[in-house]
């Protein structure tokens, strides 16, 4: 594994890594850490997800757990890689093609200022014929942690919001060695925690959110969905990296299946990553602040009976409070 590009955004750093046959991967970490990034004997885990109705499903006993590193997986090759600048944003997008030469869009995007990024996944079929797809990952992120050299036994935890009718938002902390995330002694099986929803009820069981924590450096990644319906997190294991993705829910899990035919696009929903050095509740704080804008810090105080402005009086006529 080597590392191919390398870039700081605000108090994050994204590692784009690649192996001999230019399979490529995402990891993050703060950039307050950089000195303490350990080299980790780990296969290079795609940044993006997918897998084609024919295509071989992953090794590894995999069948039924998991659909993330099948064969669609392994053909996509890193082919090249723009950055641009405007005001205030910047963009990243890098492209695989696959042999049949349809090309994968994963789109990077950071606004000085803010504490997280947002990814975007596209599929352009330029193979000639219709093809299925039967998963598509919003995102992936490998490597987990970077901080450890081996597999970190004892030191990783996943964080998720569970949910119901009345009781939204419980988190959850499990270690990674009880969700049967360590991996085999051969290095050849894998897992997968698999977990979201299906249906029109995005909220039900689960936030589409999900973190890792490493105890031992302090260190959270955290990531959240766009999910207007169903979806579905991974938190997969094969070797000494963990792995955090997600995205709509793949054949296995949601039944989810989408014809592209020649020259048409699709789009993944948008997902939004963060790391810090720090608690999972301020990595939380850093994913929501992206839906924070300036113009509320001018809006007023409410109460149930008036609306008093920033520095005014309380209204006192019905007409003034409107």
């Amino acid at each position: 594994m080597k590392t191919m590009k390398q870039y700081t955004l605000g108090d994050m750093v994204l590692r784009y890594v690649t192996d001999e046959e230019m399979h490529t991967g995402l990891e993050m970490f703060p950039a307050s850490m950089e000195n303490q990034v350990k080299e980790k004997n780990a296969q290079v885990d795609s940044l993006i997800q997918w897998k084609k109705a024919g295509d071989a499903f992953p090794y590894g006993f995999a069948n039924g757990i998991t659909m993330r590193n099948s064969a669609s997986v392994w053909g996509l090759k890193w082919k090249d890689q723009q950055t641009e600048k405007e005001g205030q944003e910047t963009r990243i997008r890098t492209t695989l093609t696959d042999p049949e030469g349809n090309l994968f869009y994963h789109t990077v995007a950071y606004t000085e200022g803010r504490e997280a990024v947002s990814v975007d996944v596209e599929i352009q079929n330029k193979s000639g014929s219709s093809f299925t797809i039967e998963m598509l990952s919003s995102f992936s992120l490998g490597g987990i942690s970077v901080f450890a050299e081996d597999e970190g036994t004892g030191r990783l935890a996943v964080h998720k919001m569970r949910n119901k009718w009345s009781g939204e938002g419980r988190m959850e902390k499990r270690s990674a060695e009880e969700l049967l995330l360590e991996p085999t002694w051969s290095r050849h099986g894998v897992y997968s925690d698999r977990f979201g929803q299906t249906g029109s009820l995005p909220v039900r069981g689960y936030f589409p959110f999900a973190a890792v924590e490493d105890t031992v450096s302090e260190v959270v990644w955290a990531a959240a969905l766009e999910a207007p319906a169903s979806w579905q997190m991974e938190v997969y294991r094969r070797d000494e990296g963990l792995c955090l993705s997600g995205g709509l829910p793949d054949f296995d899990y949601g039944h989810w299946c989408k014809e592209l035919k020649p020259e048409e696009s699709f789009r993944a929903p948008g997902a939004y990553l963060t790391v810090c050095r720090d608690t999972v509740d301020t990595a939380c704080q850093r994913l929501s602040d992206l839906w924070k804008t300036q113009g509320e810090k001018s809006l007023f105080l409410l109460s149930s009976m008036n609306t008093v402005p920033p520095g005014g009086r309380l209204p006192t006529k019905i007409s003034e409070r409107s």
